[in-house]
């Protein structure tokens, strides 16, 4: 289902809100007290199911909800109230709270000191309204609170430094509605000829903008024909010669039962007031006429990429067809909302190719190039709805026609050969809501597959683990992993029989928890050498004698089969041992204290041939953070992301540490793997494979997928001067599949959605599998040695 805010409805906006927040303490002088939330309305209102939503505006995330219960009487003053433990409320700068209806819609998304955007929760990407007083030195036992006479929220205006009056209406403010705020219009189907009345094109209420001229009116829409009915309300179209003035079609909202007794074909006549919801024009309903005609429209094929974005404009609420030109295909590229909000975007992407890759992945970052590859990228696309308000459906359908489960999958690539319905806008994009197979296909032309084989005597993986955390963010906020032991034991079930499933000699791993006492390192070994009673192993952390390992709550390690290999040193880089002329680049005077992971090296001996090889592992800055960012930090809209420079620097003082031989052990057969957080074009790779590296990876790979579109942030390089010989081969295990599988619970997730049978989804990012073959005149022990890289996770930003 669409996030409910996505949804076309004529729930009020924050303006126009007849259930509103009427006051609030979130902060004082000294230790907060007493914080609260008081929710009023202009008629009795049973509040039960809505929902006070908190969010941080340092990244957009919700960090709590409370469920409302009571009845809000303007009439007999009373209002509802949330109270706050001590510091319940965070202190602005910006913050905020949603008010959500029973229904899941927001109905106003306030914040105090500025502006954000949502990132998650029922808010996903609206902006807030700044109330425009806060409460930074406040005294204990005033709030903000909305004061003057109206019926509605936008009729009151918010002041500071006022008396709380919790519960009831605020001094200096009156609720007065002059008469019923909400009548309640005749929607019953009627024969009976309506009086006179003029008729409003629909041409013209759409106009040939991206807004409705006649926003906020009143009208009356005659001789027109239904041609989808959806879950709050249903599409109607005029017949027109050409559309050239504007889009013939729109959408009603109907929050009446009328919906649930008319067809598609039907003709209607219909009364209401015009809106735009969230950038979609639609007509709220007041009153509907069921006439005797009948009508089928034949869609309007609507081929992508379009020419621009006013071809979606020019057919907004109209039935289409969505159709790829003759050298692309329509395949899924999108789908991180597809457990919660039942939404999967589709895009037109070229035959020979497959799928849309990053611009980064195959150009040098440019602003003027990559604008216009991003501009190209919104006219190809198209989002898939499910026809639903709910949240987390069980189980979840792809355009409310197909169940999607264990078996029943849906994958990345995968191509949609016939899409059909009206075309819609919300939350920044364009939408079809499909209705039935007639509306919906497509191929699973991209099947799951085993792990691919490599050849050669020595198995390496490197591989993301998706925060695995044996402590629980239950007992520790600042954990990452899973929330609760359930979610700890669906996520061990995945990884290990993902790691089971590769068999590796040596797995290079990213976002192993960083705790004292290893313990999170302990544990995974410990259940491996449970699950593969053949093998024996250990981390190199663990046979160096490493507690933690730099700063962050996440590291990279090394683990290796004792039965394969002898360990034989370990070394880890921080900023003490960083030349002082990059840390001087730096835009925050650091590299690896608090912002790229500490890298490990390790040098091992094959038993058998006693080859020698070092492995440096690695987890470079993430793109995300923005508004953290700095100078040439900050994202220059080149595709590259923030903190390039960061991970430019990364990769400079992690070549400059190897080269310095860290372990101790000299060999030139060092591999670099991991996830260096940029694509395969941007200035961190290229400054690896300027520097002694070949790319061990194949063009046209990838290994993770954001925002609908491709690419590898997970690498593998071989030092030039190695005489080893390398066949690398990425398992597309997790980037092509739906988050909604893999162990996370978020968003209220329904548990029963989860298969530990199948290791697919263990984490976000595909790992890479490497096949080593050691020629007869490799490196063997000898005083000195290259290490072999991992380089961590960079697509899903941490």
């Amino acid at each position: 289902s669409t996030p409910s805010a996505s949804k076309v409805t004529s729930t009020p906006s924050a303006s126009k809100a007849a259930v509103w927040i009427n006051e609030i303490h979130y902060d004082n002088s000294g230790g907060d007290v007493g914080e609260f939330v008081e929710v009023g309305c202009n008629a009795d209102t049973d509040l039960s199911g809505y929902t006070i939503v908190k969010y941080n505006g340092n990244g957009g995330t919700s960090y709590g909800t409370d469920t409302l219960t009571g009845t809000c009487s303007a009439t007999n003053n009373q209002f509802v109230v949330v109270n706050y433990p001590s510091n319940g409320l965070q202190n602005g700068s910006p913050d905020g709270i949603a008010l959500v209806d029973a229904d899941d819609i927001v109905i106003q998304f306030l914040s105090y000191e500025g502006t954000f955007t949502a990132a998650d929760g029922p808010a996903v990407g609206l902006t807030s309204t700044d109330i425009g007083v806060g409460q930074s030195s406040a005294t204990v036992g005033t709030s903000l609170q909305l004061t003057g006479t109206g019926c509605e929220s936008d009729d009151f205006t918010w002041s500071e430094g006022e008396s709380e009056t919790k519960g009831v209406v605020n001094v200096g403010q009156a609720i007065s509605c002059g008469g019923s705020p909400n009548p309640t219009p005749s929607l019953t189907p009627s024969p009976t000829p309506a009086p006179p009345v003029i008729c409003t094109p629909i041409q013209s209420i759409q106009g040939t903008g991206f807004s409705s001229p006649y926003e906020g009116q009143d009208v009356n829409v005659c001789g027109v024909y239904v041609t989808a009915v959806v879950y709050n309300g249903f599409f109607v179209q005029e017949i027109v010669s050409t559309t050239a003035g504007g889009s013939s079609g729109i959408f009603v909202y109907d929050p009446s039962s009328f919906k649930d007794n008319i067809q598609a074909g039907k003709e209607i006549e219909i009364s209401g007031r015009v809106g735009e919801y969230y950038g979609h024009t639609q007509i709220t309903m007041s009153s509907a006429t069921v006439k005797s005609g009948m009508h089928v429209f034949d869609p309007v094929v609507i081929t992508l990429p379009a020419a621009g974005t006013m071809d979606f404009e020019a057919l907004e609420g109209m039935l289409v067809s969505v159709v790829p030109s003759d050298t692309t295909n329509l395949v899924v590229t999108e789908y991180y909302n597809f457990g919660q909000y039942g939404e999967v975007l589709v895009c037109a992407a070229d035959k020979a190719i497959g799928r849309i890759f990053q611009f980064t992945e195959n150009n040098t970052p440019d602003t003027t190039l990559y604008g216009q590859n991003q501009e190209m990228f919104a006219q190809s696309c198209v989002k898939i709805d499910d026809n639903s308000g709910s949240r987390n459906p069980n189980p979840p359908l792809f355009g409310s026609v197909y169940q999607i489960d264990s078996s029943n999958y849906l994958r990345g690539g995968s191509r949609v050969t016939a899409l059909k319905g009206p075309l819609w806008y919300s939350f920044g994009d364009w939408r079809v809501a499909t209705l039935s197979a007639d509306d919906l296909s497509y191929e699973n032309n991209n099947p799951r597959v085993s792990v691919p084989q490599v050849a050669g005597n020595l198995k390496i993986v490197n591989t993301n683990l998706l925060n695995y955390f044996v402590t629980l963010k239950q007992d520790n906020s600042n954990a990452r992993g899973a929330n609760d032991q359930a979610e700890f034991d669906r996520q061990v079930s995945k990884t290990i029989l993902a790691l089971m499933t590769m068999n590796a000699d040596i797995v290079c791993v990213q976002e192993l928890e960083n705790v004292q006492g290893n313990l999170a390192a302990y544990d995974l070994v410990d259940r491996m050498n449970t699950a593969l009673p053949g093998r024996n192993y250990s981390f190199a952390s663990i046979e160096a004698g490493f507690d933690t390992i730099g700063t962050d709550v996440i590291k990279v390690d090394v683990m290796f089969d004792q039965n394969v290999l002898s360990f034989l040193s370990a070394a880890f880089l921080t900023d003490d041992d960083v030349d002082q002329a990059l840390l001087d680049q730096s835009t925050t005077g650091a590299i690896f204290n608090g912002f790229s992971r500490v890298p490990l090296a390790a040098s091992f001996s094959v038993i058998e041939g006693s080859n020698v090889l070092t492995t440096v592992v690695s987890h470079f800055k993430s793109k995300g953070d923005r508004g953290s960012a700095i100078g040439a930090d900050d994202d220059q809209n080149d595709g590259a992301g923030n903190y390039n420079l960061m991970r430019v620097l990364s990769s400079q003082a992690l070549l400059q540490w190897v080269s310095s031989n860290p372990t101790g052990v000299a060999t030139d057969n060092i591999m670099l793997v991991g996830d260096f957080n940029a694509y395969s074009a941007e200035p961190p790779i290229t400054e690896i494979l300027n520097n002694g590296y070949n790319n061990l990876e194949n063009v046209g790979d990838y290994s993770y997928v954001f925002s609908g579109q491709w690419g590898k942030l997970d690498h593998a390089f071989i030092n030039q001067g190695s005489t080893m010989q390398v066949q690398t081969a990425i398992w597309h295990c997790n980037a092509d599949e739906l988050s909604y599988i893999d162990y996370n619970l978020d968003y209220g997730r329904d548990s029963t959605i989860f298969d530990p049978t199948i290791p697919e989804r263990f984490s976000d990012h595909d790992p890479i599998i490497m096949g080593v073959t050691f020629s007869s005149n490799s490196n063997t022990l000898a005083p000195s040695s290259t290490p072999t890289l991992c380089i961590d996770r960079p697509g899903r930003w941490i």
